[in-house]
């Protein structure tokens, strides 16, 4: 399966079985750019997938190998055009495969690059933990739906526990991404104001000078 985007940054999830175990996205990548991404992969035998990163001249530019999750950095230089990040499941049964990357130029002010850089640690990190959570969910729904079925009339006591402990879990974890998610808006207010406040200095300086 190919898949081409535009985009300078996107995320991807996808399902790989034993049927369709081999998916690749291309990207555009410009001359002088950088190609960040990362990637999670959740299921079955997840440490049985490779990751290969190929150029436009489809030489491989990065590779990580038979890991569940992983990070990439690519430089285009002079190679830019079109890019593919592939993907191939070695294990059998069903996986699914999380990726997230951006395109951003070379040539970034290094205080807000680095500044970039942190946020978007921050915005994987919470990508991947809700995407986590969302899995881990939907497989406790389908246990809990599997053993109410099978164990209704003599495990209904059990199966009420369970049910409340499930909620309890959800509820932390909820209340855990949406304090993460203040603190990520309040950092990303803090920087932004703090490079307003930097170009104002410079605006005022540059007056100051023109006016002597």
């Amino acid at each position: 399966m190919l898949l081409t985007l535009g985009a300078l940054a996107a995320g991807i999830s996808i399902k790989m079985d034993n049927k369709r175990n081999f998916y690749c996205y291309k990207v555009d990548v410009p001359d002088n750019s950088i190609l960040d991404g990362s990637y999670l992969v959740s299921g079955e035998s997840e440490d049985q997938t490779n990751v290969r990163v190929y150029n436009s001249r489809y030489e491989v530019a990065e590779e990580i190998l038979k890991k569940e999750a992983g990070v990439f950095s690519v430089h285009s230089q002079s190679k830019g055009g079109n890019y593919s990040v592939c993907a191939e499941n070695l294990g059998k049964g069903t996986k699914t495969f999380t990726l997230h990357f951006e395109i951003m130029p070379e040539a970034v002010d290094a205080a807000k690059g680095t500044q970039i850089e942190l946020l978007n640690d921050r915005v994987r990190t919470l990508y991947f933990t809700l995407n986590s959570i969302s899995t881990n969910i939907e497989k406790l729904r389908t246990r809990e739906t599997v053993h109410y079925e099978s164990n209704v009339a003599p495990m209904i006591p059990l199966i009420l526990v369970i049910k409340s402990s499930n909620k309890s879990v959800v509820l932390w974890n909820v209340l855990k991404i949406v304090a993460f998610i203040v603190v990520s808006c309040i950092e990303v207010y803090m920087i932004t104001d703090f490079f307003n406040k930097q170009e104002k200095r410079r605006e005022a300086f540059r007056s100051a000078q023109t006016k002597f």
